[in-house]
């Protein structure tokens, strides 16, 4: 194991491995998620995750997601931008490391409401659709993970959404956040959206791992004092055996996507796995917020 990466074999799922390479990754990831409840960082905080009504209206404008990223969308509709310490009141800078095609700056910028929006994507490639961005604010940048500590001086909040599993040296990523709040002692404000280990099997060969409670404890013991750290767990009724019996088995078989049958079924269940009153929750994805040098209280 690398002393940068919390990863037990460190080579990526994302490439196109053959059958030996495929079951070392499995296994590789099955070890490292074993005992997800021993060494816990002891200053996280559990907080319940909370959704309303409303939100279900996020469901008919965007169809076909997987369980796992309607409940992380559902996690920024409802997040509170509001208590983040900014400069101006009007502004809020914000960073997004690993931002694809750049799904979430138009999404942030109709939550927060912000009257501007400053917004830096970084990935390690250049994506088409970033062309489509007209707003001066929004800038798109080629670079790696490992060089974030080049792009924090102003940012207000740094944030990932389903990144960092494809970061090789994950743990070299947040020693460089917490060296630049440790020296600097500016406020900053932090959201990792993390695949969490009992979503293993629904994704298969991705990124290079997933992530427990213990594993987020490897990053987070790297704040100082001077940070408050707040878990979510993201959970909805039968979210990963829904992912499977309708995104992962298919694919695996080389199926019709079952999502898109005509009678709408998927976006009933979908409905299901929402319902915060059902039971057999399964997890999904954790929200790492990390708030350092400021007041922040998400309790």
């Amino acid at each position: 194991m690398s002393t940068n990466s919390t990863s037990l074999i460190n080579f990526s799922g994302d490439k196109k491995l053959n059958f030996l390479q495929a079951i070392l990754w499995l296994f590789g990831n099955i070890l490292n998620n074993f005992f997800p409840n021993i060494n816990i960082d002891k200053r996280i905080k559990n907080l319940k995750f909370k959704f309303v009504s409303r939100d279900l209206k996020y469901l008919d404008e965007n169809k076909y997601l997987s369980p796992s990223r309607y409940l992380c969308d559902l996690f920024w509709l409802n997040f509170p931008f509001d208590k983040i310490e900014t400069k101006d009141p009007l502004e809020l800078k914000i960073c997004e490391v690993g931002c694809g095609t750049g799904v979430y700056p138009k999404l942030l910028q109709k939550i927060i409401g912000k009257n501007k929006l400053h917004y830096t994507g970084i990935d390690i490639k250049k994506y088409p659709e970033w062309e489509n961005f007209d707003n001066k604010n929004f800038k798109f940048i080629i670079d790696k993970s490992d060089n974030i500590k080049n792009y924090l001086q102003n940012i207000d909040l740094l944030f990932t959404q389903s990144a960092i599993e494809h970061f090789e040296k994950d743990l070299l990523f947040f020693k460089n956040i917490s060296n630049y709040v440790s020296s600097t002692k500016k406020p900053l404000l932090q959201i990792h959206l993390l695949p969490s280990h009992k979503c293993l099997f629904n994704f298969l060969n991705h990124g290079f791992r997933q992530y427990s409670l213990r594993n987020i404890s490897k990053f987070t013991k790297l704040f100082d004092n001077n940070s408050n750290i707040y878990i979510y767990k993201l959970e909805g009724f039968k979210a990963n055996t829904i992912h499977r019996q309708f995104i992962t088995y298919p694919r695996i078989l080389k199926l019709k996507d079952k999502r898109l049958s005509k009678n709408n079924e998927y976006l009933r269940i979908i409905k299901k796995v929402l319902n915060q009153k059902l039971n057999n929750k399964q997890l999904t994805f954790y929200a790492l917020v990390i708030s350092s040098n400021q007041n922040l209280n998400l309790n």
